[in-house]
Formats: structure tokens, sequence, C-alpha cells
């Protein structure tokens, strides 16, 4: 069950890794109005991504803390 969880999270990171790379373009040259340290206006940045690797990461610790209870006790 763990080593599908393990499969299943690199798979995902490889994806991801994958998106971005896809995603990631030369950032446009900044107008003289606005300072080189501008950010970005809240609504551009996608972080769908990164919440879903945040509950993947949740659902891997609730299937192994279940693991861990149903081990049988005197094994480590």
């Amino acid at each position: 069950m763990l080593r599908t969880a393990r499969t299943g999270l690199l798979a995902l990171l490889v994806g991801a890794q994958e998106a971005l790379a896809q995603a990631t373009s030369p950032a446009p040259p900044v107008p003289e109005s606005k300072p080189a340290t501008a950010h970005p206006p809240p609504g551009e940045v996608d972080l769908n991504w990164l919440w879903l690797a945040l509950a993947l990461a949740l659902v891997v610790v609730a299937i192994y803390v279940a693991m861990q209870r149903r081990r049988p006790p005197g094994r480590t």
C-alpha cells in the first residue's frame, strides 16, 4: 500500500515538474512605471498544483498512520 502511495507521489512530482517546465516562459519586460520588485496581482498566480500536492501528501500521511495503527504490537 505504501509502495503505491510512494509511486503516486513520485508520479505527481514528475508531472508537476513537467507542467511547470511547460508553463514557465520568460518574464515580460518590466515597464518603467513599476519598480523591478513589483509582485504579480494575486489573480495571476496559479497555485492549484500546490494544493493538489498538499492534499496528496496528507492522504499519504493518513494512509501511513492507519497502517502503523494496524501493525501488530511488538514490531518496530
